[in-house]
């Protein structure tokens, strides 16, 4: 007997943002799903050299199905079928880089934090960084959506550095209230409280 484990194709976040021919067999020229124009040029700027932007982007600002994010694409091939990476990335060194860097940043510790900060622009072919202070701080952020994008860092990241209920940073921002009371949480039905009547439900959801 065999038992396979078989994850939907969906799940995997670079079949949802590409389209044939990076979509091995799938022959639609459109993806299903594309980033917000408005949000990308808040992270990477025209006019600022970055080789992430080069490389992992095709119409990036197009707000349409011909966009497409390459960074999980031409990973391995099978005849002349070039097909998304389908593995879920834990952790990687530059995620340990820039949550040094924050840590530095939060302590005041501008050299430290920009030391951390710009290995890994300066991998990715980007200009040194020099701000210090809350700017810092933001380029700290907006380093982590750039190198992380599609790792599932993004909103845990906003939760983190409040920045959630910043309209600022975030398109539809929590407020402070709601975020205070667990509106970042997931629901947990009442019905649980039945296997659990020590458990202590979200306010939020209440």
């Amino acid at each position: 007997m065999q038992i396979m484990e078989k994850i939907s194709a969906f799940s995997n976040i670079g079949y949802l943002l590409s389209h044939y021919p990076l979509k091995g067999t799938v022959t639609n020229a459109n993806s299903l799903a594309y980033y917000d124009k408005e949000w990308l040029n808040k992270v990477y700027s025209d006019g600022s050299p970055d080789g992430r932007k080069d490389a992992w982007f095709e119409n990036r600002t197009v707000n349409n199905g011909t966009f497409q994010f390459k960074k999980f694409a031409n990973v391995y091939a099978e005849g002349l079928n070039i097909l998304n990476d389908d593995d879920i990335i834990i952790f990687r060194l530059s995620d340990a880089y820039l949550l040094a860097a924050e840590a530095n940043a939060n302590r005041d510790a501008d050299i430290e934090a920009k030391r951390y900060l710009n290995k890994v622009r300066d991998r990715a072919n980007a200009t040194t960084i020099t701000s210090t202070g809350e700017t810092l701080k933001n380029d700290i952020y907006y380093e982590r959506v750039r190198e992380l994008m599609g790792e599932g860092h993004y909103f845990y990241d906003l939760v983190r550095t409040k920045k959630i209920t910043d309209a600022n940073f975030c398109k539809n921002p929590i407020s402070v209230t709601d975020f205070n009371a667990g509106a970042w949480t997931w629901p947990i039905d009442p019905v649980a409280l039945t296997n659990n009547p020590s458990m202590t439900l979200n306010n939020y959801w209440r």
